[in-house]
C-alpha cells in the first residue's frame, strides 16, 4: 500500500481520461502490469512520459536468483535500527489521520525474511516500540521517546500488536492469494475509506483475488 507505482498509474489514467483502475489494494505485479497495458504510451509527453517509464522500470525489476525456486527480493535490514523521536518534533502532530498512521513508532525494526519466486513470496517484519495511547507512551511528556523501557516509559507501554506486516502470498498472471497481516484498501479516498480503510496499521486477513483487464473479484 505504500508503493507509489499505483499512484503513478492512477495519474496516467487521469491524464488520458480513463476511468480509475481497481481501487482494492494491495496489488500484485501482474495486476499492475495489466493496468499499464491500457495506457497509450505514444500519446505521453514530458513528465507523463517520465512517469510511464518509471512505472515500466519498477514493474520490470526481477529478483536476484538464489537457486531454482527462491530468490531474494531485497537486502536484509540490520536487526537494530534506532528511530529516536522526541516530543519536540511537533511536525509529527500536524494533521490527523495521515501523519498519525505513518509516524515512526518503532525503536527497532528487524526484517526477518523476504523471499520471492515467480509465484510465491513471503515477508515478515518485527518492530519494538512504545504505543502513544497509554499513560507514559511516546509523546506524553516533553522528554518522552519511543525507546522501550527508558523513563518515563514502563513495560506496560510496549506496543504488543506486532508484527504489523507479515504474510505469505502466491499468484500468477490472473490471480493472487495472501495470508497474514498487511494494510488493505477499498476505495479512492486519500485519508481512509468507508469500506476498507488503509488508515489502520494492519488487517489480519486472508485474501484471494482474480482479475483480468476488464473484471476483478476479491474475497477478504
Amino acid at each position: 500500500m505504500d508503493s507509489d507505482v499505483y499512484e503513478a498509474i492512477e495519474a496516467l489514467y487521469i491524464h488520458q481520461g480513463l476511468s480509475l483502475p481497481s481501487t482494492t489494494g494491495p496489488y500484485s505485479q501482474a495486476e499492475l502490469s495489466l493496468m499499464v497495458e491500457k495506457i497509450r504510451a505514444s500519446a505521453l509527453k514530458g513528465s507523463m512520459k517520465n512517469t510511464y517509464e518509471y512505472v515500466q522500470a519498477v514493474l520490470g525489476l526481477q529478483p536476484k536468483s538464489q537457486g531454482r525456486a527462491l530468490a531474494s527480493a531485497g537486502a536484509l535490514i540490520p536487526p537494530w535500527r534506532p528511530t529516536l523521536i522526541l516530543r519536540h518534533h511537533r511536525l509529527l502532530w500536524k494533521g490527523t489521520l495521515e501523519l498519525r498512521r505513518n509516524q515512526p513508532q518503532a525503536a527497532s525494526c528487524s526484517e526477518l525474511g523476504n523471499v520471492a519466486g515467480d509465484s510465491f513470496s513471503g515477508y515478515s517484519e518485527l518492530s519494538v516500540g512504545n504505543t502513544y495511547t497509554l499513560e507514559n507512551g511516546f509523546g506524553t511528556t516533553t522528554s518522552s521517546t519511543n525507546v522501550p523501557m527508558v523513563p518515563p516509559s514502563l513495560m506496560t507501554d510496549l506496543d504488543f500488536n506486532m508484527p504489523y506486516r507479515a504474510f505469505v502470498a502466491a499468484g500468477e498472471d490472473h490471480w493472487s492469494f495472501q495470508l497474514g497481516r498487511d494494510r488493505l484498501s477499498w476505495g479512492a479516498g486519500q485519508t481512509g475509506n468507508l469500506m476498507v480503510s488503509d488508515s489502520f496499521k494492519y488487517h489480519t486477513m486472508a485474501r484471494v483475488t482474480t482479475f483480468s483487464d476488464w473484471f476483478k473479484y476479491t474475497f477478504v
